[in-house]
């Protein structure tokens, strides 16, 4: 994360953080090739594993895309950039979700992942846990929703007071070295 004029923070995805899906993807990936080139010609096997090569490949790309992928917040508003480049301004926020993915079980013991969606009035955002500052990036999305008394749905509400983010209170920025969700 970096600094720069004007309160602008800047993050990404670390590679490090990465790291596993790129692994799940390239296993996966060369699993699904081998078996097309060793296995005899058989149309229901060719397409079961050409199928699952191809999931395994777009969730590779996917993972590039998040690497490339660096978020700029500031006080106006978020912006992404990356291969494309998309902006929405804490003023037009119209809706925030954060989904929790995993077991009850894997929430006791801090597994899981998140997801935050963003919607205004030119598009959406989506963010997913691993990114550097997702507590700050929730932080700032929480304070465009409370100024805009946008209703949270009570997932919502409960998975932010998860983050130490209680949405019934004023919850002060939090500090730098607390705003990622930490590494795997």
């Amino acid at each position: 994360m970096s600094q720069v004029p004007h309160e602008t923070v800047h993050y990404r995805y670390p590679p490090r953080r990465l790291l596993g899906d790129y692994l799940r993807a390239g296993v996966g990936t060369t699993f699904c090739l081998f078996v097309l080139l060793a296995a005899e010609p058989m149309p229901f096997l060719l397409w079961l594993f050409l199928g699952l090569g191809g999931i395994f490949l777009a969730f590779g790309l996917y993972t590039a895309r998040l690497q490339l992928t660096h978020v700029a917040l500031n006080q106006e508003g978020i912006a992404t950039h990356g291969l494309g480049r998309r902006q929405l301004a804490w003023e037009g926020i119209e809706r925030l979700r954060l989904r929790y993915f995993g077991s009850r079980r894997q929430r006791k013991q801090g597994a899981g992942s998140l997801e935050l969606t963003l919607w205004g009035r030119s598009g959406k955002l989506k963010f997913d846990g691993q990114v550097e500052g997702f507590r700050d990036i929730a932080w700032h999305a929480l304070q465009a929703a409370r100024r805009r008394d946008l209703p949270l749905d009570e997932a919502t509400a409960d998975n932010l007071a998860s983050l130490g983010l209680d949405p019934e209170r004023n919850p002060p920025r939090p500090p730098l070295d607390q705003r990622s969700l930490g590494s795997l």
